[in-house]
């Protein structure tokens, strides 16, 4: 038998015996002095549920369920629930379902309903889909849609952001795709959708998911000035020198100076000095020229600081 099976069997039948019995075993020292005052039924516990991940699941699963009934501690309790999600098997996941309709107490459901979205497959999928449907607590609905996207279910979360009557969910499955990079799906939500919330959130999304040039089209077509303004905040949120075009291009076609304003701040913390030397020089509007010098005071650049010094030379 090779040292891992080994191992497994040990653990398991040292956890069966704690559950049965509520109680650890003495340990006996080198010296023959009892140890069983400086393990703790915790420490014991702990190891033994660390073991039984290597076990078969026919013998973890029923004795993860039984620690799961009794009286261990809610950590250790959890931690149970995080094997449970390693254990792709339907007796694991009908625990972990009866804990994410909540029968226990709330640290155990976010646990439980994490781990199934860890779990994945269909079977997964659809017990939360389920349980989504089912349940009427906000709370419950967002951890589930942190699950769909651990499970990679663009599909569910795609629906909730499209279907859901709550803004606030549907805000939060759209910053779920956003974390998948679903841009396509966050852009087709986006021209139907009629809360400026949740839009904000969608081009939060497109912004996690670096689509600086679908930002750009909305910051440029879009007739609201403060959703145009919410797509220059998503746009800081995209890498690399496209988004430096993009916003250069914007700020000379956009009319609102509250807009205008954003782009100017946008160019400060992305360090681009030069775009905002370049509007310092050029800008009539004086209002504007002001906001492009004060946004090169803040920054700890040398080629705004030569600017600067330049100003006060004149």
């Amino acid at each position: 038998m090779n040292t891992t099976r080994m191992l497994a069997m040990t653990a398991t039948l040292a956890l069966g015996a704690v559950i049965t019995s509520g109680t650890v075993p003495a340990q006996t020292t080198a010296s023959g002095q009892s140890g069983a005052a400086s393990v703790s039924d915790e420490e014991m516990k702990m190891m033994a549920l660390n073991g039984l991940r290597q076990a078969d699941a026919a013998v973890a699963v029923p004795q993860i369920e039984k620690l799961l009934a009794g009286n261990s501690s809610i950590e250790l309790k959890k931690k149970a629930i995080s094997i449970l999600g390693q254990e792709d098997t339907a007796h694991a996941r009908e625990v972990l379902v009866r804990f994410a309709r909540g029968e226990s107490n709330t640290s155990l459901q976010s646990e439980a309903i994490r781990q199934l979205g860890i779990m994945g497959g269909d079977d997964a999928r659809k017990a939360l889909a389920d349980l989504y449907a089912s349940s009427t607590d906000t709370g419950v609905k967002r951890m589930i849609l942190r699950a769909f996207m651990i499970a990679g279910d663009q599909g569910r979360l795609l629906a909730a952001a499209k279907d859901e009557k709550n803004t606030d969910l549907r805000g939060e499955a759209a910053r779920q795709l956003g974390m998948m990079s679903a841009s396509d799906a966050l852009l087709q939500l986006y021209k139907t959708e009629s809360s400026d919330e949740v839009k904000a959130q969608i081009l939060r999304g497109l912004g996690m998911s670096g689509n600086a040039e679908a930002i750009g089209q909305i910051a440029q077509n879009d007739s609201s000035a403060t959703m145009r303004q919410a797509a220059i905040r998503a746009m800081e949120m995209t890498d690399g020198g496209g988004p430096e075009a993009i916003l250069t291009k914007l700020y000379g076609t956009e009319k609102d100076s509250n807009v205008r304003k954003e782009i100017l701040r946008a160019f400060s913390n992305r360090q681009n000095a030069k775009a905002l030397i370049a509007v310092a020089k050029m800008e009539t509007d004086p209002e504007l020229k002001r906001y492009a010098v004060r946004q090169l005071s803040l920054m700890n650049s040398k080629e705004a600081t030569d600017y600067l010094v330049e100003i006060l030379n004149k």
